[in-house]
């Protein structure tokens, strides 16, 4: 047996918070990974969700690596900062949604203020798959916003309060009526 790592701790607040969610019938879990990287010595959970009947999909993402382990089990230490973990949201919307970015990007600033960097992708698939034409390519739009402050076990209470809020940026993506209209 040995002591869960903060890690640990906060990918169960995590996991239960979004069933809870899902058990409100909220949102719908679609897809959970617990990732060790034994190359790496990193080690990421992500757990994705969607709204019943919604087109937009949202992923949380935990992420720590050895660094951070090593500080926390005092085998090293980290100069500049405490063992912890990164966290990130990410939103895949349908590719309409690009049409509204700087609304969405506007909207998620100020839920998370300076807290968050936001970042906007749309890929493009170049090589398409031989059942599928060029015009027919889907195109990607994704919303990452990646926290600037590493958490432990100090932010617990405001990691449940996070989920909230993440569900909420999920229900703001797929309802298009929030959208100026133009």
């Amino acid at each position: 047996m040995f002591d869960p790592t903060i890690f640990d701790n906060l990918k169960v607040v995590l996991e239960g918070r979004l069933y809870d969610v899902d058990a409100e019938n909220r949102i719908r879990i679609s897809g959970r990974e617990d990732i060790v990287d034994l190359a790496a010595m990193s080690r990421k959970f992500c757990m994705r969700f969607a709204r019943n009947g919604g087109t937009c999909q949202a992923a949380v993402t935990l992420a720590s690596g050895l660094t951070d382990f090593a500080a926390e089990r005092r085998i090293a230490r980290l100069a500049d900062r405490r063992p912890g973990a990164d966290l990130l949201l990410t939103l895949d919307l349908p590719r309409e949604r690009r049409a509204h970015c700087a609304e969405l990007h506007d909207y998620l600033t100020r839920l998370w203020g300076e807290e968050a960097d936001i970042r906007h992708e749309l890929t493009v698939l170049l090589q398409p798959e031989a059942n599928e034409g060029p015009s027919e390519a889907p195109e990607t739009y994704r919303i990452q916003l990646k926290f600037r402050q590493r958490i432990d076990e100090s932010h617990i209470e405001e990691l449940e309060q996070w989920l909230d809020i993440a569900v909420m940026c999920l229900v703001y993506a797929d309802e298009g009526r929030n959208f100026v209209q133009g």
